[in-house]
């Protein structure tokens, strides 16, 4: 019904027909320090491919599906976090609206573990900027929890409970109180500043760590930019090929003045020579002693030219100014070659200034310009960190100050389900906390505003409303209890790993056949290939999930021997054993084990075989 009657919804469609509407641009994104504006902790960067994943999701568009394989331990926990810190501070330099994020999986328990991190594992960092500024918020996640669960679930989360009470006077007069008392301890500067002082001051600093960041893009393009044409003009020894150029420009200045002296002591020699052999040089025994006279007056200026085809004054004459006109030539290509040269050189140098000084301006130790990791980690958790703390703040600020807008509107209005009443309620939300975490079965209830038409209230659905849908744990996810998220959202960061328990489907065979069916995505004269075919999209419910559908929309296999999509391999939770056993079962090798090897002593061991007997 989805796919017939909303083809307004590219996600959807994508998952269901791969390569139509917002495919996925899968050639690997330039690599810029820009690129990548949030991060969640201040102890802790990134793994490389976690760093990767985070490159094609800053370059997604509308309709694009990012499938990332993330198999126990690597570390899906933490690229969740700083994909969302990355998006919020991105808003924030655009002064936009706040993007709206929802992370949903299939399960109650997948849930909370992600309601749980963004309470934990988001850093407070240090100094003025640190933590909330803005009392009682204790996470940076909304738990949508179902209707029937909400009264338990706000004893232990910010629930939808949670922003009833905030958008109240007395919170916001609280709120405001204390927001603008952090705030004018962090700017010292500014005298007696009001919110949207503080807003503005919040948002310039980040615009200017920005700044920072595209500096290092532009001194490290640039850097590499004069390497290669050093390297290319040059060689790989560019200080030896200059000596050489100013070895051959000597050479060529000094066979300058020769060909000039030689030309000199020509024009005294005639000179001198007396008015009768000039008179009767016609003659050819005079004309050759006249010949011989100027080939002795050249070898006694230093000439080394062979001559002896100059028959004639006016041969000989010739073939000097063209010997002349040709080390003239010479000197002058020769000038310019060690010119470009010490310019490519000085240009080469000025770039390595500049590089160090960017370098420096982010607070990072000298770093090569061909060896980006340890700066790139620096920055996760200074710069970009900062970034995110940055944000935090001033998504607090423009929170205040749209309550302030309209405030008896706003609290008059907590029932009201409207479309002009519920985005921007939405809107709000996203301020306080950057990310909404639901079980699939309850999100598409929550995503709802009510119309007028036909005399009648009629529920409606927020399709292609949500900027970011985070699906976690999606092989264990249900493709048809994923599909109607989907419809809600215009990009998707799915993560999962097939090589877990796969999702439990309740419906048999046949039911799932005709479903295919009815949608069209299966003939009414279907063959087994025709099955074999939908099966290997992951659209059945009876061997499909969410996982695969996102490997199959993704398209691409930047990894031949494993599944499609990207992935992360960095393992940090288990001992070396054990995710050995996991690499030989199910990953054929790909895991990197970061913890080490279990202690000699460790009891139990950290991996072995017991044989329970049972019935």
């Amino acid at each position: 019904v989805l796919l017939e009657d909303t083809p307004k919804v590219p996600l959807l469609r994508h998952l269901a027909v791969p390569g139509t509407e917002g495919s996925i641009r899968h050639q690997e994104p330039d690599f810029a320090f820009a690129q990548r504006l949030g991060h969640s902790s201040d102890q802790f960067p990134l793994a490389d491919q976690q760093r990767e994943v985070l490159a094609h999701l800053a370059s997604a568009r509308d309709g694009d599906v990012l499938a990332v394989n993330g198999p126990p331990g690597t570390g899906k926990t933490t690229l969740l976090l700083s994909a969302i810190a990355g998006e919020w501070v991105r808003a924030a330099l655009e002064d936009a609206t706040p993007p709206v994020i929802v992370a949903a999986s299939s399960n109650n328990q997948a849930v909370t573990n992600i309601i749980d991190a963004f309470g934990k594992d988001f850093a407070r960092g240090n100094g003025p900027f640190a933590g909330r500024w803005l009392p009682d918020i204790s996470s940076f996640g909304l738990f949508l929890a179902a209707f029937s669960r909400e009264a338990q679930a706000a004893r232990t989360y910010q629930t939808e409970k949670f922003f009833r009470d905030v958008e109240s006077v007395n919170y916001v007069l609280r709120a405001k109180e204390a927001y603008i008392g952090a705030g004018r301890g962090a700017f010292p500067e500014l005298s007696d500043p009001g919110l949207a002082e503080i807003v503005s001051a919040l948002r310039g600093q980040m615009k200017n760590d920005v700044a920072r960041l595209s500096r290092l893009d532009t001194a490290r393009f640039d850097l590499q930019a004069k390497r290669s044409a050093v390297a290319e003009r040059l060689g790989p020894d560019p200080d030896t090929h200059i000596a050489d150029l100013r070895e051959r420009l000597g050479q060529c200045v000094s066979a300058l003045e020769q060909r000039n002296t030689e030309v000199t002591a020509l024009k005294r020699h005639r000179a001198a020579k007396s008015g009768f052999v000039a008179v009767f040089s016609f003659l050819p025994p005079i004309a050759r002693k006249r010949m011989l006279r100027a080939r002795l007056a050249l070898e006694d200026a230093g000439c080394e030219l062979d001559l002896s085809d100059c028959n004639s004054p006016a041969a000989l004459d010739a073939r000097l100014n063209s010997e002349e006109r040709r080390a003239r030539e010479a000197k002058t290509k020769a000038t310019r070659d060690v010119e470009e040269a010490e310019r490519l050189r000085s240009a080469l140098a000025r770039a390595e200034t500049d590089w160090d000084d960017a370098v420096s301006a982010v607070g990072a130790q000298p770093s090569p310009p061909d060896q980006l990791e340890e700066l790139d980690r620096f920055l996760d958790c200074e710069t970009r960190f900062n970034l995110f703390l940055l944000a935090t703040h001033y998504w607090e600020g423009r929170w205040l100050l749209a309550m302030e807008d309209d405030l008896q509107g706003i609290t008059a209005s907590q029932n009201k389900t409207g479309r002009k009443t519920v985005i921007p309620r939405w809107q709000r939300r996203m301020m306080l906390t950057p990310c909404a975490v639901s079980t699939f079965a309850t999100l598409p209830g929550k995503l709802t505003y009510t119309s007028f038409t036909a005399g009648a209230f009629d529920k409606q659905y927020l399709l292609d409303f949500v900027d970011l849908l985070i699906v976690d744990e999606a092989g264990q996810v249900l493709p048809e209890g994923a599909g109607a998220s989907f419809s809600l959202a215009k990009r998707a960061l799915v993560i999962g790993d097939t090589q877990q328990i796969p999702p439990i489907s309740s419906i048999p065979r046949p039911v799932d056949i005709g479903n295919l069916r009815d949608c069209g995505l299966l003939p009414a004269d279907y063959s087994e290939e025709d099955l074999k075919a939908v099966s290997a999209r992951g659209l059945r419910s009876l061997d499909g999930s969410a996982m695969r559908l996102a490997q199959e929309a993704f398209g691409a296999r930047p990894y031949p021997e494993l599944e499609m999509g990207l992935y992360l391999f960095e393992h940090r939770r288990c001992y070396d054993e054990i995710v050995s056993y996991c690499n030989a079962l199910c990953y054929k090798g790909a895991l990197r084990p970061k913890r080490g090897k279990a202690p000699d002593d460790v009891t139990p061991p950290a991996i072995g075989y017991l044989h329970i007997d049972g019935m």
